[in-house]
């Protein structure tokens, strides 16, 4: 019973991630282009012109939108398809248990805030929406994490018998939450300084100086982690470096002026490079890492390993779908 009720929630969060995206999506509609009236003030471009700093993006980065809900919908097509399939452990989506209910539950609350953070930009109560919003980058890097170390416990097994699985989880899990949290977290330092700027007055080139030094912390830090903290869990994850040097260069084309370049534009300049020398290091780095990892999985000590069992009734098993109808643990 205990079994059934917990296959139940895990479904029911799986279908209600995909209904608050869908949601989510309706609303960054509505908010750029304002079809609805009332529920928008005004589109959200028009705000982000209306509080520029040296190092508000042009306006031609936000199709980068396009490419991050296209990459998060394919997972949670992706993931909604392994509720229809099952291997001999049972159902797909929650064996092995790379996401567990936790995780559904952080996508579902990071669409309810960035459908808020939407509605009180438009508004333009800059501090709460900017409340909201540092909230979202983060709830992606929880994620991420319980990705990373639940996939990395069932790889070997994946690697024997669901291949496409493992490299699923790594290119469309992995690749559009990091991508979604890399974008969020630059946006979320352009609207701090939009913040500092025009909610507590402080000078514009100072700001927008400071935020750009802490982007620069921020890729130090990732690339250290990456590198040489988490290594065999980020390995396939590729889409950070590119992300931040997009968002840079939308800073620089927008602000670039060949008789009078400002000193902050320069620093775009800089951490591009910066940021292009560690992506070409870590593409460099990856082609000398082992893959090989000899452990066992936590489904072979939840349910009993199969290797002894013939390989008939295995073939027999995965055509039919026979099933425990219960969850493995992470």
């Amino acid at each position: 019973m205990a079994g059934s009720i917990s296959l139940s929630l895990h479904a029911t969060l799986i279908v209600l991630s995909m209904l608050s995206f869908g949601l989510t999506l309706f609303f960054h509609v509505a908010a750029s282009t304002v079809s609805i009236n009332g529920l928008f003030l005004t589109t959200h471009q028009n705000i982000t012109e209306k509080f520029v700093l040296q190092i508000t993006p042009d306006a031609w980065l936000v199709s980068i939108w396009t490419l991050i809900n296209a990459w998060n919908g394919l997972w949670l097509i992706y993931v909604f398809i392994t509720l229809f399939r099952r291997n001999q452990y049972g159902p797909v989506y929650c064996n092995p248990a790379i996401h567990p209910p936790m995780f559904y539950i952080l996508w579902i609350a990071n669409n309810l805030l960035s459908i808020g953070f939407l509605f009180l930009w438009d508004r333009q109560c800059l501090v709460q929406a900017l409340g909201l919003q540092i909230l979202i980058p983060y709830s992606c890097y929880v994620m991420l994490g319980i990705s990373y170390r639940n996939l990395y416990q069932h790889d070997t097994w994946l690697k024997s018998n669901s291949s496409s699985d493992l490299w699923n989880v790594r290119y469309l899990v992995h690749n559009g939450l990091a991508l979604y949290a890399a974008w969020t977290s630059i946006d979320v330092l352009v609207n701090f300084g939009i913040v500092l700027k025009y909610s507590f007055g402080l000078m514009d080139p100072a700001v927008s100086t400071a935020m750009l030094s802490i982007l620069l912390v921020k890729l130090i830090v990732w690339f250290l982690l990456e590198n040489f903290v988490l290594e065999k869990y980020v390995r396939y994850t590729f889409t950070v470096y590119p992300v931040v040097i997009l968002g840079l260069a939308g800073m620089f084309t927008r602000n670039y002026r060949f008789d009078s370049i400002t000193t902050n534009t320069i620093y775009c300049g800089v951490l591009m490079a910066i940021g292009a020398a560690f992506c070409v290091f870590r593409l460099i780095a990856i082609c000398f890492y082992d893959d090989n990892k000899p452990s066992s999985s936590p489904l072979d000590e939840d349910f009993g390993s199969t290797a002894s069992l013939p390989a008939l009734k295995l073939d027999v098993d995965r055509k039919f779908g026979i099933i425990n109808n219960q969850c493995s643990t992470a």
